[in-house]
């Protein structure tokens, strides 16, 4: 298995690419050092997409999270796929790395699908989700995100958090019949700037 470093510089040398895919790369067996290093190598590259899908993210202990996201400031990357990663496994200790590493990034693509975010608690839903607002995201894709999942308190903290950031321009994915209430709430008129897309 190549290190990151190796497949960063072999991806690097078609300069014209804006997409780097690592994904299905089992980022989750990498050394933190290793994760760091590939962040580094990744801030003097011109990619600007990043596909992580498939690579066990959930089940990275919080050191890891860090090491892996934490330089993101320093690139390029405006577009980031965590989709397929199992990341209703994090608790808040990765949660509360992975925002702290959005902030000052230019990352306004964030694709979440498929990864059992239904299935956190209140406290795990209102800091991820509210945390983004102090981040550049606009895009959100979270399909199979099933709101009828949720429980009250939960339901209630994914609303307020969705509704209360300014920043959000298009949300895509969220299902159940739950998805209506925050279509209808969020098409009201004081929210002008959203557009939700329901699978």
């Amino acid at each position: 298995m190549p290190s990151l470093a190796e497949l960063l510089k072999t991806l690097e040398e078609t300069p014209t690419n804006e997409s780097l895919n690592i994904e299905n790369c089992y980022l989750v067996d990498r050394e933190p050092a290793e994760l760091r290093t590939f962040v580094e190598r990744l801030a003097s590259s011109p990619f600007q997409s990043l596909n992580l899908r498939l690579n066990f993210l959930g089940y990275c202990q919080a050191e890891k999270v860090e090491a892996l996201f934490s330089g993101l400031a320093s690139t390029q990357i405006q577009s980031l796929d965590l989709s397929q990663n199992f990341l209703g496994a994090w608790e808040l200790p990765q949660i509360n790395s992975f925002i702290a590493s959005l902030r000052g990034t230019q990352i306004h693509t964030l694709s979440l699908e498929t990864n059992n975010l239904d299935n956190w608690d209140e406290a795990r839903i209102r800091t991820f989700f509210g945390g983004l607002t102090g981040t550049s995201i606009q895009s959100l894709h979270l399909k199979d995100f099933n709101l009828d999942a949720l429980n009250e308190s939960c339901f209630a903290a994914f609303s307020t958090a969705i509704s209360s950031n300014p920043n959000f321009i298009t949300i895509e994915g969220l299902t159940g019949s739950r998805a209506k209430d925050i279509n209808d709430m969020l098409h009201d008129p004081i929210f002008p700037h959203l557009d939700f897309n329901f699978l």
